[in-house]
């Protein structure tokens, strides 16, 4: 298969990516012989590894390098940014490096650096292999090689990381001796390379959003820094075998024959070192250099309450971080990757870059200490799976209310254990109050005092509909240091406060998709499975649809697009039901008549969640009780009565006092007493079968039925 016969997959390449890593065989080691001069040849020989890949993109659009570079990032073999006890210094200011022995070689490696100027986490690290007879060089054996291994935690990154190792690499496997400068590289030509035109040279400048070429210039650059760092130790190993010492101590190097760390001299880097805990799944990154707990409790007196404050770019988030620190926290901003710019870059943009720039702006003008966490696999794995899989079964999900429970409030929580933040705040309009003692419920440290959920002051902007799935260990540290307010004031503060993103536009859509389309992305990765779309009261054959995911009940914009002419006449249509095991869709153009009242009004619900943890005291001895609901994100209120069902008391039955304009299955359906959310549960589609039964819908199907296109 070509490269571009690959890449124009479009349909499957996502699952190919996330696949990849099992059928792709790993990229080779990059071995560099070093010494000799740059000559012609060698020269050549880097150009031509840089022409290549420049020929290979000539002709492919953006969307295909995009995916092309995806696919090989997901084929990549990442190095676990780990190392082991006896080379790990403790010290957030001190790079890394390590040497080990065998019988012919010293080796020598470098710290895995973080990359700067780069808008994902990559790191990279080289390893130097130095003979111990550079005098007496074995038969096709180098005096020196060179070795890269790096992680980066976003796809395309990644690619751009494996393009980066394959360039480098010689023209052989095996490494080819010092005198031999035709089948390699020299350290000399890699250390001559510009890093301000590598993306050029590649041919995929144009598909590189700006962050992503400076990191790529970043990537050579931090190669070229390590291996020069590397090169004084070898030359410093060759003068005097036996000493170690230097009085540059910028770099630390650990002897493992003897345990002890010894200072060794190292190019002067710019990038930041990694995280203390490199063993988290998550990877974090300090951007602005944040202060330990124990320098700021000497620089400012005694320790304030720590909080982990959510940030997002985006007016609200801005002005939560503001108020935290007039109240007195000590703050520390978190920017979350959990947007899926590797699969999805072929089907448009998603502001993150700039997202990141303003935060950074925001942060920089607060004084407040800004850090990446990239959870973009926990987001896949907890998140876009659930809502793939609700959406094959006809399914409407809620991605957000699940990215609230299951990341921002559950995966960011274990992300940050170790850091021992008080609290972590978010900008989500909601409020919350701490209620009395909960006696049923004491820990070691003493009686829990239940947290209570209530509904923000302005009913537009109010998401307590978007949190009622989560827990009270979520809720017993959550700040929402703007649940209190309304948008209007919320923009007054952002004036007064002179935010450099004050005149930002609010955000729209799903926190994940950006500026792409929901239906794009259902395209992506379900593609399409066309069926009929019947009417629902006759069994009359309607027209042709794509996927019973592209359609959800209530409906009535667009779906005249995939009606026959003859039906479009008699509308308007909507659509009532989904039978996605015949990939069948139903719609009605008597969705207001009384045969719909019932299937709008009485619904089954199931995985019912309290926020308190248990059932509300309003309800009554027969597990019935009267709430107002919502049904939706949004203002609107109704009226109605949840019986439980089952002895579990997760399913029950719920009935409005009026008819809903859609209840899709797979959406929530949130309780509230007054103010207070109470909590939610997931509407079933059992509604469905019962109008299809009750109306013999399922049987009505036969080919005579079909209103054909004319």
């Amino acid at each position: 298969m070509t490269m571009n016969s690959l890449v124009r997959c479009t349909a499957l390449w996502p699952l190919l990516c996330l696949a990849a890593e099992a059928f792709v065989p790993s990229l080779p080691e990059t071995r560099i012989h070093v010494g000799g001069s740059i000559t012609t040849s060698t020269m050549a020989a880097l150009s031509d590894a840089f022409a290549k890949r420049n020929e290979e993109f000539r002709d492919c659009s953006v969307p295909e390098i995009q995916r092309w570079l995806a696919q090989k990032g997901a084929a990549f073999p990442q190095q676990q940014r780990t190392l082991p006890p006896s080379q790990l210094i403790k010290d957030d200011t001190t790079n890394v490096c390590s040497r080990e022995e065998d019988a012919d070689w010293i080796i020598f490696k470098s710290s895995l650096d973080k990359i700067p100027n780069c808008m994902s986490n990559v790191y990279i690290r080289t390893i130097l292999r130095h003979s111990k007879h550079p005098q007496e060089p074995k038969k096709n054996s180098p005096i020196s090689n060179i070795q890269l291994e790096g992680s980066a935690d976003a796809l395309v990154s990644r690619g751009l990381l494996a393009l980066v190792v394959t360039a480098l690499s010689s023209n052989q496997t095996t490494s080819t001796t010092v005198h031999d400068n035709t089948n390699g590289h020299t350290i000399e030509d890699i250390l001559a390379v510009d890093p301000g035109v590598v993306a050029e040279q590649f041919g995929i400048r144009r598909a590189l959003s700006p962050g992503r070429m400076d990191g790529l210039a970043s990537m050579m650059r931090v190669v070229q820094q390590q291996i020069q760092s590397l090169l004084d130790l070898v030359q410093e190993a060759e003068e005097d075998g036996t000493k170690q010492t230097s009085t540059a101590e910028t770099c630390l190097f650990v002897d493992e024959t003897k345990g002890a760390p010894i200072p060794i001299p190292s190019v002067e880097k710019d990038a930041t070192t990694i995280n203390n805990d490199m063993t988290t799944k998550a990877s974090t990154t300090t951007i602005a250099a944040p202060l330990s707990a124990a320098k700021r409790e000497a620089s400012s007196g005694p320790s304030k309450r720590t909080v982990a404050l959510l940030l997002s770019g985006g007016v609200d988030s801005s002005v939560a971080l503001r108020l935290l620190l007039q109240q007195g926290y000590d703050v520390t901003a978190f920017y979350l990757k959990i947007w899926l710019e590797d699969e999805l870059a072929h089907l448009g943009q998603c502001p993150w870059e700039d997202d990141y720039q303003v935060c950074q702006q925001v942060c920089d003008q607060a004084g407040v200490p800004l850090e990446t966490l990239s959870l973009q696999e926990e987001y896949r794995d907890r998140v876009i799976s659930y809502a793939l899989h609700e959406a094959q079964r006809g399914r409407t999900p809620n991605p957000d209310i699940l990215c609230n429970s299951r990341i921002k409030f559950g995966c960011f929580y274990k992300a940050i254990a170790e850091r021992d933040f008080d609290h972590v705040a978010s900008r989500h309009y909601a409020r919350l109050v701490v209620g009395e003692p909960d006696l049923l419920a004491e820990h070691e440290e003493g009686e829990q005092r239940v947290v209570r959920l209530f509904r923000a002051p302005d009913p537009v902007k109010d998401q307590s509909y978007f949190l009622c799935a989560l827990t009270q260990e979520q809720l017993q540290r959550v700040l929402f240091p703007i649940g209190h307010l309304e948008k209007s004031q919320v923009r007054e503060l952002a004036e007064a406060f002179q935010l450099p993103n004050r005149q930002r536009a609010d955000s729209q859509g799903l926190c994940f998709l950006g500026k792409i389309k929901f239906e794009d992305f259902l395209g992506a990765y379900l593609g399409e499975r066309p069926g009929d779309i019947v009417d629902a009261a006759t069994g009359d054959i309607l027209g042709r649809h794509r996927g019973v995911w592209y359609h959800t009940v209530g409906q009535r914009k667009g779906i005249g697009k995939v009606l026959y002419p003859l039906a479009t006449s008699r509308g308007p249509w909507y659509v009532v039901a989904k039978d996605p095991d015949r990939d069948i869709v139903f719609c009605s153009n008597q969705y207001d008549e009384a045969i719909f009242t019932e299937s709008r009004s009485i619904f089954h619900v199931e995985d019912i969640q309290w926020v308190a943890g248990a059932p509300p005291a309003t309800m009554d001895a027969g597990n019935s009780g009267r709430f107002t609901l919502k049904i939706r994100h949004g203002p609107r209120l109704v009226s109605g009565t949840l019986t439980i069902a089952d002895t579990s008391g997760v399913e029950g039955m719920v009935e409005l006092d009026e008819k809903d304009g859609g209840l899709a299955p797979g959406q929530y359906a949130v309780f509230y007493d007054g103010e207070e959310c109470l909590g939610g549960g997931v509407i079933s589609e059992r509604h469905w079968a019962k109008f299809l039964t009750e109306h013999n819908v399922t049987t009505a199907l036969v080919p005579n039925n079909t209103l054909v296109h004319s």
